[in-house]
């Protein structure tokens, strides 16, 4: 009976700590973004910790300030709430044209020509259509680099070392 509880507790356990983890991006109609937990380190249930790699990438232009949104087949399916957009949300500038993710940013990502301080200082998020709207044409995510570490709010200079080694032990997904 103990080992049953225990293994049901550690279950939810699991199950509500991979609900809550996401891309940060609020909205009624979006699907949510699929979670880059990588590995799963489980100690005596129910404690369980998730470490989340790393990701950098580069763009087909500057777009840095402008506030990404999730756009799959002409549809949105992911955008942040103005409230989502804390003073860390900006990438990260590396070197080597490279951007540090600190928002979920992949294939379908395009790019507004909001603002992060534009966007964050508004009472609501644009409707659908504003920001469909708002979408620079062709700026897009070329590249994106899956890093062997885990994402920390000071890993830039673990990033910067592995770009100018050649990013070696790095997954790099080109589009």
């Amino acid at each position: 009976m103990r080992n049953s509880i225990l293994k049901i507790t550690s279950a939810a356990a699991a199950v509500t700590l991979t609900a809550a983890c996401g891309s940060g991006r609020d909205t009624a109609t979006a699907a949510p973004a699929p979670v880059r937990a990588t590995q799963v380190l489980a100690s005596t249930p129910p404690q369980a910790a998730v470490m989340i790699k790393a990701y950098i990438y580069k763009t087909n232009g500057n777009y840095a300030d402008n506030v990404p949104i999730a756009v799959k087949d002409g549809k949105l399916i992911s955008y942040p709430a103005p409230s989502d957009l804390a003073d860390r949300s900006e990438p990260v500038v590396l070197d080597g044209g490279y951007l540090l993710d600190r928002r979920g940013v992949g294939p379908d990502t395009r790019f507004t020509t909001y603002t992060y301080g534009d966007y964050a200082a508004m009472q609501a998020p644009p409707s659908e259509s504003a920001l469909m709207a708002a979408i620079i044409p062709d700026a897009r995510v070329t590249e994106i680099v899956e890093m062997p570490f885990p994402y920390t709010p000071d890993c830039a200079s673990q990033c910067n070392k592995l770009i100018a080694a050649g990013l070696p032990g790095c997954k790099i997904m080109k589009f």
